[in-house]
């Protein structure tokens, strides 16, 4: 039995600590998917806290055909398309990277932070251009390095599509970059 197994079933026994501890265990990966679907810290604290509620509520109806994370995070898609329905966004991300965690060495040189933050903020502007299913499928594939199987299970897509869709958004990625870099240079 994994250990997020032992967890629902000590938290579907009432055991709080059980709880906390899946809460702490993907709350950092949920709020990161839902604030870069939505570009908002605030919207996405709320998104988080939404998506964990939901979760808890609805735990009994976890039937373990997936690992749990898998789960939660088609909790989240599912509230992000909500949300986004709702709201009626065309776009997700905003200029707000500050609060987005940079993964960046800590005792890194100021040229390299500097570097890197501008190659952050390039493919996060590039990923801003692409279509809502290509920055989720890339997401979840490459940020939360989940597998094609459990990204078409979050995305409720066949294993087939999924890999179709990562290849046309990896694509359009490259294009997107290509043409930047042309004008760069132009």
């Amino acid at each position: 039995m994994y250990e997020d197994d032992i967890l629902v079933e000590q938290a579907l026994g009432g055991d709080d600590g059980a709880v906390e501890q899946l809460y702490f265990k993907y709350v950092d990966s949920v709020f990161r998917y839902a604030y870069v679907h939505l570009g908002d810290y605030h919207d996405a604290e709320e998104l988080t806290q939404t998506v964990f509620w939901k979760s808890m509520q609805g735990l009994h109806k976890f039937k373990r055909q997936s690992s749990f994370k898998t789960w939660l995070f088609s909790i989240a898609y599912r509230a992000i398309i909500d949300q986004s329905r709702k709201q009626k966004r065309q776009r997700f991300l905003k200029k707000r990277l500050e609060d987005l965690e940079l993964r960046m060495p800590q005792r890194a040189s100021v040229d390299r932070q500097v570097t890197a933050k501008e190659s952050y903020d390039e493919t996060i502007s590039l990923l801003q251009q692409l279509p809502e299913q290509y920055r989720m499928v890339l997401f979840l594939r490459f940020v939360e390095e989940n597998s094609l199987e459990s990204t078409a299970e979050v995305m409720k897509r066949s294993y087939k599509s999924v890999q179709a869709l990562q290849y046309r958004a990896q694509k359009k990625l490259m294009d997107l970059a290509r043409k930047e870099a042309e004008q760069d240079e132009g």
